[in-house]
């Protein structure tokens, strides 16, 4: 059972969340899950980020210190749900948390909670006024793209591949050479060069051979 917001009797009288201290709430929530610290995160706009790197940073995912910190991130996403929910926070949160965001669309419009502990969250906020006359015809176009995200957080794209190397810049010719032709191979197997130098050396060869047939 987490440590916070699940008990009714919780005061509802907000914190002094000023100046920012992202750092110092998340070690309250970590250690000692204090309301206050879930409040102010849950209000501060830049908290995000801060509760992704230590959420990511936690080495046990399964001990209550890190699903705390889970949970102050669903209160972050869950007070920000009249816009597009965000992705990235959708996939550090557990099944559980999805759930409560999932019911809090519809806790926004008036649907009063099914679920014991998530109606002791949202009366913790002036957003939630339960109202007899809702239906699922009260959601919008945008809780409807939550839910449907919320249930099922699209994957990570894949990092891009490494754009392939340039290729090697040709060697600079020896000055005063032309450009070098690649070695052939003679019938006989053995490599023949082609160069000037080559053929001079290699039909001198011939004619001493020549020579020495003729004697």
């Amino acid at each position: 059972m987490f440590v916070w917001l699940t008990t009714a009797s919780l005061a509802l009288a907000a914190p002094t969340c000023t100046p920012a201290d992202h750092a110092g709430w998340i070690e309250s929530v970590r250690t000692k899950g204090e309301e206050d610290a879930y409040l102010c995160l849950a209000a501060d706009d830049t908290a995000q980020d801060a509760l992704l790197e230590a959420i990511s940073a936690s080495d046990d995912t399964t001990t209550g210190s890190h699903r705390r910190m889970q949970r102050a991130l669903a209160i972050h996403v869950m007070q920000r749900l009249e816009s597009p929910a965000n992705i990235d926070a959708l996939r550090a949160i557990n099944a559980s948390d999805r759930r409560l965001l999932r019911d809090a669309v519809h806790a926004r419009r008036g649907r009063q909670s099914p679920v014991p502990d998530h109606h002791t969250v949202f009366s913790k906020f002036d957003w939630y006024q339960p109202d007899k006359r809702f239906t699922n015809r009260s959601l919008t176009p945008t809780d409807h793209e939550n839910l449907a995200v919320i249930d099922k957080p699209p994957r990570a794209e894949p990092a891009p591949a490494p754009a392939d190397a340039p290729a090697m810049a040709a060697v600079p010719e020896a000055p005063g050479n032309g450009p070098q032709p690649a070695a052939t191979r003679s019938t006989c197997g053995c490599a023949a060069t082609t160069t000037g130098a080559g053929v001079v050396w290699l039909g001198g060869l011939l004619v001493v051979g020549a020579r020495r047939r003729q004697r």
